[in-house]
């Protein structure tokens, strides 16, 4: 009898475990730029197979004065509420700062429990949903950099660090079954990949669920294929495994990666197409990759000649960019395995 308690204990083990880290198929939206109903572009992502999207849920939007919080921004709400009952388990990025606080990163200690406060509200807010929580976006991009010394980067990461530790506990004193990421760092950067390990090294892992990367690789000549690109997260992922101070295995979040379709894109639809496959497909079968979200779901500019303007799958006006259109035309995005 014991020996079938313990079968079906770890049959149960694997799957929780299956269920709280499944892979998902994510893409970048900003409810702002929304010109239709929110059915529409919740219909839109479910139809293209997504299981995901990542927003802003910043900081300066809820708490609007100090010590009250209230969403004020009624679209990405009313997005998010919405979502829920087609299934989507979004990323709610906690970021960006609050000016009853200071204009600078939250890095003082009233700062620091300034934001935990607001992320604590957020998961009670969500408390009885499934959402990841991303705890800021790319804090390491204004201060790992070529020319920034060592000791900036280490400060950088400890700072973070700081902030990490904090919000994370806050949350998972409200919902402790949340799932809690941060880096948002890029392993193709070294210098990026220095603030990483500095940022693992002191411990950051003991207090979230994995790590988020943005391994945009687009601008690299000649482009790394889908394979290497995994060889170089799993290679950053077993680098950092060394430096991490638990003995649990590091899980990774491809919260962002894209290719942009410009005018002067190097890429013709087609290879998009294909690359993007073999991407989600190595990556799933990874283990330690829970999702890649594509950015984004619409550009963010109307100028075909700013890469900056042109990752989304639609252009502003709602029409298909050429890669989006071959897509559709194959099932690509929603058949894939």
């Amino acid at each position: 009898m014991w020996m079938l308690r313990v079968f079906f204990s770890v049959i149960l083990f694997f799957i929780i475990n299956a269920t709280s880290h499944a892979f998902e198929r994510g893409v970048g939206i900003h409810p702002n730029n929304f010109k239709n109903n929110t059915e529409h572009y919740l219909e839109l992502m479910k139809t293209l197979g997504f299981s995901s999207f990542r927003t802003d849920y910043n900081w300066s939007g809820i708490e609007k004065k100090r010590k009250q919080y209230m969403p004020s921004n009624m679209r990405l709400e009313d997005t998010l509420q919405k979502s829920f009952s087609y299934g989507f388990i979004p990323i709610l990025i906690l970021n960006n700062t609050n000016d009853l606080y200071g204009s600078d990163k939250p890095v003082t200690d009233e700062q620091i429990t300034a934001f935990s406060d607001y992320a604590a509200w957020t998961a009670m807010h969500f408390k009885n949903e499934k959402v990841i929580f991303e705890i800021w976006n790319e804090w390491s991009h204004s201060d790992a950099k070529k020319k920034s010394p060592p000791n900036v980067i280490k400060l950088s990461a400890s700072q973070y660090l700081k902030l990490v530790i904090a919000t994370s506990k806050k949350i998972k004193m409200v919902k402790p079954d949340a799932i809690v990421i941060a880096g948002g760092f890029n392993p193709y950067n070294k210098y990026e990949m220095q603030w990483a390990r500095s940022l693992v090294s002191m411990g950051v892992m003991e207090y979230i669920d994995g790590l988020s990367v943005h391994p945009y690789n687009y601008f690299i000549k000649p482009l790394p294929t889908p394979f290497e690109t995994i060889r170089t997260l799993t290679y950053a992922k077993e680098q950092l495994n060394k430096l991490k101070k638990n003995n649990n295995d590091i899980y990774i979040y491809v919260t962002e990666f894209g290719i942009p379709t410009y005018a002067k894109s190097r890429f013709n639809k087609s290879f998009i197409q294909k690359y993007e496959y073999s991407l989600v497909t190595l990556a799933k079968n990874t283990g330690f990759i829970k999702g890649i979200w594509w950015y984004d779901l619409f550009n963010d500019g109307n100028d075909y000649g700013n890469i900056e303007n042109n990752f989304g799958l639609y252009d502003q006006n709602f029409h298909e960019t050429k890669f989006m259109m071959n897509n559709i035309n194959e099932g690509f995005i929603k058949n894939l395995p």
